[in-house]
């Protein structure tokens, strides 16, 4: 959703459309940014996600919340009401929830295992002080820690990243990288 005009705008408003928003993708993949200001205006449910590693580079929602704010001045936010820090988590929390789940969500929460200073959500790497999660008050992480070890899941990972930087991997990305600069030249 990033080369929207107004009647556009209006259109997913008018549906109640909810909009998964990717700004690093869209950065990354030069597509544009889209104009979240215009959309949360108009009551389009805008969320944010990550997309897919090869195109976001991250599922950390944190580093999403931290663009969607350091783009604020050209994505729209800015012109809107509001700090923007606290418009992004709401995209990534509540309008997130708004679109994938319904119920009460007041026993989900996030505890830190260090305070975060004001807006260090959106400006600080808290993922790496996230202690424990809790769905419905029951605490998740050190489960699913247990089924990482469990099934040898960081292997699978070590072995998958050193299969992509395996040194014939690397040279034929580096081929072909040098191949598109040369017919970027020509055109």
């Amino acid at each position: 959703m990033v080369q929207l005009d107004d009647a556009d705008v209006q259109l997913l408003a008018q549906h109640r459309a909810s909009v998964s928003h990717n700004p690093i993708s869209n950065l990354k993949l030069q597509n544009g940014i889209a104009p979240v200001g215009k959309m949360v205006a108009a009551g389009v449910n805008v969320c944010l996600g990550s997309d897919g590693q090869a195109s976001g580079d991250s599922q950390n929602l944190f580093t999403v919340i931290k663009f969607v704010a350091a783009l604020a001045g050209f994505n729209g936010l800015r012109e809107l009401n509001g700090i923007v820090e606290e418009m992004a988590l709401h995209m990534a929390t509540e309008n997130g929830r708004r679109l994938w789940f319904e119920g009460d969500l007041s026993q989900d929460y996030i505890e830190f295992s260090e305070p975060l200073g004001p807006y260090g959500y959106a400006w600080d790497e808290p993922a790496a002080y996230i202690a424990e999660v809790y769905v419905d008050r029951i605490p998740r992480v050190a489960r699913a820690q247990e089924i990482v070890r469990e099934r040898g899941a960081a292997r699978v990972v070590a072995d998958m990243r050193a299969r992509v930087v395996a040194p014939d991997k690397v040279a034929r990305a580096e081929q072909f990288a040098a191949a598109l600069a040369r017919l970027a030249e020509t055109h």
